[in-house]
């Protein structure tokens, strides 16, 4: 991994706004792409937004029908923002794969184009209940900075998923989720010598380096 990379995570709990649920997820997308602009203006090397956050907001019923597939219209939009800033995007949706749905992030690289989605691989009850097949495997994705991997919300309580990041060589590990993971962020940096990086739908997403220590946190 290079000297010195800038990161951007985005906190982000939904547009708030009503009507439909299609309004709702529409909303939600222009919302979050506004953030995601504004966090250009940093010139980050990486942008990750907060786990499945076309979907916030809305019933566990409702939230499924924000799945879409890749390329789709979210990874389309965070692409073109992506190739215009010169910046890698984590996008987490709910993906539409191969007659299956899953809770994804997904890796836009700087060119605009999708490199890749890890899936969740421990999906909640009610997530399950609802149509999501849980992920199978970690996942690392090669950038032009060093190695990248991704934990999404509930796979932080299973030490496997971090193992297997270490194993794969991941050097970042992008943590997406709807809460925001406290201690355990710092253990998994300290134990598995890799930085973590929050994105989540309150506050206090945070950057841990490898000794555990927190660098920031959101107010």
């Amino acid at each position: 991994m290079v000297s010195a990379v800038r990161i951007s995570t985005i906190s982000f709990a939904g547009s708030g706004e009503g009507g439909s649920t299609e309004e709702r997820i529409d909303g939600n997308r222009k919302a979050a792409l506004r953030l995601v602009e504004k966090a250009a203006l940093d010139k980050p090397d990486i942008v990750c937004l907060p786990e499945t956050f076309t979907g916030l907001g809305l019933e566990t019923k409702e939230w499924f029908k924000s799945a879409e597939t890749v390329p789709g219209p979210t990874t389309e939009a965070l692409g073109d923002i992506a190739k215009r800033h010169d910046m890698y995007v984590v996008s987490p949706i709910v993906e539409r794969l191969g007659g299956k749905t899953f809770n994804s992030a997904v890796l836009i690289d700087r060119a605009g184009g999708a490199v890749g989605s890890y899936h969740k691989i421990h999906p909640t009850i009610s997530e399950i209940e609802a149509g999501i097949t849980p992920g199978t495997e970690p996942t690392v994705f090669e950038t032009d900075f060093g190695p990248v991997g991704f934990a999404i919300c509930f796979d932080l309580n299973y030490r496997e998923v971090g193992e297997g990041l270490k194993g794969r060589g991941a050097k970042l590990v992008f943590f997406p989720s709807m809460y925001p993971g406290g201690l355990q962020l710092s253990i998994w940096s300290h134990d598995l010598g890799f930085y973590m990086a929050s994105a989540i739908t309150g506050n206090e997403s945070s950057i841990i380096d490898p000794l555990g220590r927190a660098l920031v946190r959101s107010s």
